[in-house]
């Protein structure tokens, strides 16, 4: 079943990179050293929003501690830029994927499928999350619980990334000033 997610987001992906990067039809490809710019700069952003998400997930394990510390209204606003950070993500993972596929490099396409595959699951499991942190409800060791399977997944995305990214001979280190 997993497998015939994947293969769905990368097949619903394909189109996306017919198109330039302002959406409009590709009339040449790319060169190389274009190519190589779009991919980085589409593992930086992937792998920037997924410590983000990871940052936002710690934020709510954190407000869960007791309840004197538990704020619905803050915890609602980690688990919405949570929430934007993991669809940014699996955006920027769907272009990569399609690179791999346009350049025939079935690891990295294989390890991206398995990092969008982990932001599905991840999804999933912060739906089940949103309705104790919107309505206030949650019991704080179950958010907690959640919140530790949501880092696991995020973890998994972010390791297959990796691997997707080395596979695309892509650095995956941010350079920092």
């Amino acid at each position: 079943m997993r497998t015939l997610i994947a293969a769905a987001l990368v097949a619903a992906a394909l189109p996306a990179f017919a198109s330039d990067e302002m959406g409009g039809a590709r009339t040449t490809a790319p060169d190389k050293g274009v190519m190589a710019d779009m991919a980085k700069k589409h593992v930086d952003v992937s792998d920037i929003d997924l410590q983000a998400s990871k940052l936002y997930v710690n934020g709510i394990f954190d407000l869960a501690q007791k309840a004197s510390t538990w704020d619905k209204d803050h915890a609602t606003a980690l688990f919405n830029d949570a929430q934007r950070s993991v669809t940014e993500a699996e955006v920027h993972l769907g272009h990569l994927a399609d690179m791999a596929v346009a350049n025939n490099v079935a690891n990295a396409n294989t390890s991206l499928a398995k990092a969008r595959t982990d932001l599905v699951n991840t999804e999933s499991m912060m739906k089940a999350l949103a309705t104790p942190i919107k309505n206030g409800s949650g019991d704080p060791a179950s958010i907690q619980r959640q919140s530790k399977d949501i880092l696991s997944a995020l973890d998994d995305a972010q390791k297959n990334l990796e691997s997707g990214a080395s596979d695309l001979k892509v650095d995956y280190k941010l350079k920092s000033p």
